[in-house]
């Protein structure tokens, strides 16, 4: 498991401001009154994540499978079709697309809305905290608040991690838990239980 920067929805915060403001520049210089015709304006990473999101809104689909809303799960589509890092999204914001790339981003977007498939089965990809695991449809995408509590050690009520000699991690399904709970108790021995 990789350790990035920041996960999915970090990395849309930060973009955010930055695409509402190139999009208004882009609204203002397409401003003009003479009667010229303008070429048409090539599809930008910024622009698609735009249009993935309101195409995600209107679709009315669940979020819940690694981000709550529309904008986060479009970034994170786009991110993972087109194998960008998930930690650095504006530098690409302004990254003009080639017709092979908007098609990939588009298929996604539409098994997303049409198949209502969770973007942790399209991307494969799942993330607790700052942990990604590989994920497909033979599970269940795995999410728990017991992740956010493992980052920090389960403070209050471990006052130190490398006391722990064992850990259980029932009804384990994908495993992922009792990974992080690995990597937090170095010391345990973790058992990771399936019924």
């Amino acid at each position: 498991s990789a350790r990035p920067a920041q996960t999915p929805s970090t990395a849309a915060a930060a973009a955010s401001t930055a695409i509402r403001t190139r999009e208004r520049e882009r609204v203002m210089s397409g401003l003009s009154h003479s009667r010229r015709r303008r070429r048409r304006a090539a599809v930008t990473v910024g622009a698609l994540i735009e249009r993935g999101a309101a195409r995600l809104r209107r679709a009315r689909v669940f979020f819940g499978h690694g981000t709550d809303n529309a904008w986060d799960e479009a970034i994170w589509l786009l991110l993972a079709t087109l194998k960008l890092p998930q930690d650095r999204l504006e530098p690409f914001l302004d990254a003009r697309l080639t017709r092979a790339e908007r098609l990939a981003v588009w298929n996604a977007l539409q098994q997303r809305i049409t198949r209502r498939l969770p973007t942790a089965y399209i991307a494969q990809e799942a993330w607790l905290g700052s942990f990604r695991f590989y994920v497909d449809e033979r599970v269940i995408v795995p999410r728990s608040y017991f992740a956010e509590l493992l980052e920090d050690g389960m403070a209050p009520w471990v006052e130190d991690p490398e006391k722990i000699t064992s850990a259980l991690d029932l009804c384990t399904g994908s495993g992922c838990l009792a990974i992080l709970m690995a990597h937090v108790f170095p010391q345990a021995q973790i058992d990771a239980i399936d019924l």
